[in-house]
């Protein structure tokens, strides 16, 4: 007679929720993040940013500080940055590394459209709006691309897993209470209300928003985003790309 093996009890608990249907077990893939920053003459304020944001990863703090150049258009007291100043209408990074530090083969394309309504700003830290700013993560809410006068400007992630199923952190948040910004991504948009102004940390729906699921059709995703009507400027600070297992699955 064959004796009847006892099956570890972590084991039991997956298979019945599996069975169940009542929750899916969501296996975390790579995390790439990325900064914001201008670069060039508009560089003075730019911070390297490097620590947790909404998406938690614990032990992995890397994150990727693109530096698209400006001409310093908007130097002043209150910051730094200006017109996107890069050759030709778009600028695309070298390999990003992941959240461990691993070099990863995706890339990212920043397209300025016309020269009217595309730039980048860096928070002076020591004038007032800085205080506006996400405590927990001042290196990137203070630091933003700008979608100006109603255009609609866009970021293009590359070489990514054709077909990959990806969540995306989209973080859209200004150094004033009137700055607020709509993303698109296929489809769906979603847009942040604005810091409320203060010292406050990082709030869904006020810094960020999260589109879950987002299919990278050919290998790439192209993020759209403008102002979300509060002012002539929409902040783009960064994103935390996560890869999900192959069929997807939601993390939050």
């Amino acid at each position: 007679m064959k004796s009847i093996q006892a099956i570890p009890f972590a084991l039991v608990v997956v298979l019945a929720l599996c069975l169940s249907g009542a929750a899916k077990v969501v296996i975390k893939g790579t995390v790439i993040n990325v900064n914001f920053q201008p670069s060039g003459a508009g560089g003075t304020y730019a911070a390297t940013f490097a620590g947790q944001a909404a998406f938690s990863d614990p032990g992995n703090y890397i994150w990727n500080n693109i530096k698209p150049s400006t001409d310093g258009a908007f130097n002043g007291d209150f910051g730094s940055g200006g017109f996107l100043a890069f050759d030709g209408a778009s600028f695309t990074s070298g390999p990003l590394v992941d959240s461990s530090g691993t070099t990863n083969y995706a890339t990212v394309t920043v397209n300025k459209g016309d020269s009217k309504v595309g730039g980048a700003f860096a928070v002076n830290p020591a004038y007032g709006t800085y205080a506006n700013c996400a405590n927990d993560a001042k290196g990137l809410t203070s630091e933003y691309l700008i979608a100006a006068n109603s255009g609609i400007n866009s970021v293009i992630i590359n070489n990514l897993t054709p077909g990959g199923h990806y969540n995306l952190y989209l973080y859209g948040a200004g150094d004033r209470d009137i700055r607020n910004t709509k993303f698109t991504i296929g489809f769906t948009s979603m847009t942040t209300f604005g810091a409320r102004g203060g010292a406050h940390n990082l709030l869904r729906g006020q810094d960020y928003v999260i589109f879950n699921n987002v299919v990278a059709t050919g290998g790439s995703i192209t993020i759209l985003y403008t102002t979300g009507g509060k002012s002539a400027e929409g902040p783009f600070n960064g994103f935390q790309l996560i890869e999900l297992p192959d069929g997807g699955t939601t993390t939050q």
